[in-house]
């Protein structure tokens, strides 16, 4: 139920891990700088301690299993993982998690994951958890599992270029997306409100928004910026302070 601590750290040539279906927890500095390219957790796993992959360059591939509940400090330091899903029960992450890895994608599956970046407002959230000193990240998803985007530290990470929202987010709050630099964004069908100061001060934005649902207009709004907005057949405009 338990890898213990230090049980394979720095086995250089251990490249194959198949977990049993019980394991609860592993330990701290587990399998360090083990050549591992491909992890995939079993559902029963809950925690992964601190440094428990630390310096796995090789490992490209990892999949993260519902269920687990907490990633620890410098976890995955020093790997090669490039697209990374965090799952709906993960609520918490070390700090420098992720740190000097190349990630280029990040996908949000819980409204409480981007609600808790806000406590490390303006202490670089998204790039302590999950940055490199190259700053890879030019991707985020936010699943459909997340009903409601609020503003949050992630999206105003200076090289994150596209936002992705899937089929299932429902409304997109004020000043969501604000100042960030993002060039582009999809929007889902399901998407019934988004206040237009959402994308306030996106100057980098190259495209023409298309709204379907509600389009909300409040007195923070400049009306020059309906200019980026287009309304689709069934969409409206609520006026709203």
């Amino acid at each position: 139920r338990v890898i213990d601590e230090r049980a394979f750290l720095r086995c250089h040539e251990l490249k194959n891990i198949e977990f049993g279906k019980n394991l609860k927890k592993i330990g701290e500095y587990a399998f360090v700088d083990i050549c591992a390219e491909n992890l995939e957790f079993p559902a029963s796993l809950k925690s992964i301690e601190r440094y428990s992959f630390s310096g796995c360059q090789n490992l490209k591939n990892l999949k993260l299993n519902e269920g687990l509940e907490s990633v620890g400090r410098e976890a995955f330091l020093n790997c090669g993982i490039k697209k990374l899903e965090l799952p709906k029960t993960l609520q918490k992450i070390g700090e420098d998690a992720f740190e000097n890895t190349p990630i280029e994608s990040i996908k949000f599956t819980s409204e409480s994951q981007l609600e808790n970046a806000e406590d490390y407002w303006g202490d670089h959230w998204l790039e302590r958890r999950y940055g490199s000193k190259d700053k890879t990240i030019k991707e985020i998803i936010i699943s459909g599992d997340v009903k409601r985007v609020t503003s949050s530290e992630a999206f105003t990470f200076d090289e994150i270029s596209k936002i992705v929202l899937e089929d299932g987010v429902e409304e997109v709050g004020r000043f969501a997306f604000s100042s960030s630099q993002i060039q582009h964004i999809e929007l889902p069908k399901s998407l019934k409100k988004i206040w237009l100061s959402a994308f306030a001060g996106c100057n980098n934005l190259k495209q023409e928004i298309q709204i379907n649902g509600s389009l909300v207009v409040g007195n923070t709004s400049g009306i020059t910026d309906l200019l980026k907005v287009k309304l689709n057949n069934n969409a409206k405009i609520v006026f709203e302070n």
